[in-house]
């Protein structure tokens, strides 16, 4: 009765509802008392025990998914500082071994992908934080993790935005890593421009992508004529021009998108100025600055209205 008794608290706490029919296993049993007294460490030991002794136990969902649940709990109360976490990493693989077994019944389907759903979302965490110039591969890695478990945790969960989010993220941070050294970074510009045209193959109207391809191609032209010596030939200055309006030129229909998606910010307004100015157009660029000197206008008014109303 005692063995019965802890089997129902100990599902009743993991919202799964009791499995019949378990040929009994001391060592599970033991493992469970542990993980109710919160000795998760104990538990540990005694549900790998378990698949060890009891070998029947290797071919039962319901075991898998009580590991599971013991090594999700120990990954919680570990700080980590890396990019892994060895009890993460046993908490799915038990995770995904119970799915895989429990074909008959389908009762720990919901809480095992409730529970992938949430380590998954742990990687995703771990992406964003290691998005930097220094860890940025184990962002990559950890983000590649984070989609294969919530694949498997939600199924039909649309992966659109978190994409666009993490290749824009991804190029920003590539582009940094070329910024800081273009002669020894080279291949990381193209390695930022790929992430941004993967967001606009997703969404050829995604605002991030656009604008900061926008703004790259049009400061990489810049850079060609700044970087200029003064005693460049005459024939290396011509190729040096004409490297920079081809920059600008790319530059174009991105911005062009970038303010068609939001027309009423500035940026976008003094990046298509600056562009036509570099291409010599100056009628139009002196479209976008008029249209600009409006907007900074109304703005002027609006705050000015607010201040009175204010008082």
């Amino acid at each position: 009765m005692k063995i019965a008794h802890h089997i129902s608290c100990f599902l009743s706490l993991l919202l799964a509802i009791p499995v019949m029919g378990q040929q009994f296993c001391l060592y599970e049993s033991k493992a469970l008392d542990a993980y109710q007294s919160q000795d998760y460490i104990s538990a540990k030991n005694y549900i790998d025990s378990a698949l060890i002794i009891c070998k029947e136990k290797r071919e039962s969902a319901y075991t898998w998914h009580v590991k599971g649940f013991i090594e999700k709990q120990l990954f919680q109360k570990t700080k980590y500082e890396g990019d892994d976490s060895k009890n993460r990493n046993e908490s799915i693989d038990a995770f995904l071994k119970s799915l895989e077994l429990d074909t008959a019944t389908f009762e720990l389907q919901n809480a095992n992908r409730k529970a992938l759903a949430f380590l998954g979302s742990t990687y995703n965490n771990d992406a964003a934080r290691f998005m930097d110039t220094i860890n940025y591969k184990k962002a990559i890695i950890c983000y590649e993790k984070y989609k294969e478990v919530y694949k498997v945790a939600k199924p039909d969960f649309n992966f659109t935005q978190k994409e666009l989010e993490y290749n824009n993220s991804l190029a920003h941070i590539l582009f940094s890593i070329y910024d800081n050294n273009t002669n020894l970074n080279s291949s990381f510009l193209d390695e930022s421009f790929k992430y941004y045209l993967e967001s606009l193959k997703i969404d050829s109207m995604n605002y991030s992508a656009n604008y900061n391809l926008g703004i790259t191609y049009h400061n990489l032209g810049v850079s060609f004529i700044e970087n200029m010596d003064d005693e460049i030939s005459f024939e290396s200055l011509i190729s040096s021009q004409e490297k920079a309006v081809k920059y600008f030129v790319k530059a174009l229909p991105y911005l062009k998108r970038a303010y068609l998606l939001q027309p009423t910010v500035e940026n976008n307004l003094t990046a298509l100025a600056a562009v036509y100015i570099s291409l010599h157009d100056y009628e139009s660029s002196s479209l976008y600055l008029d249209e600009l000197n409006v907007l900074k206008g109304k703005d002027e008014i609006d705050n000015g209205t607010d201040i009175e109303k204010r008082y």
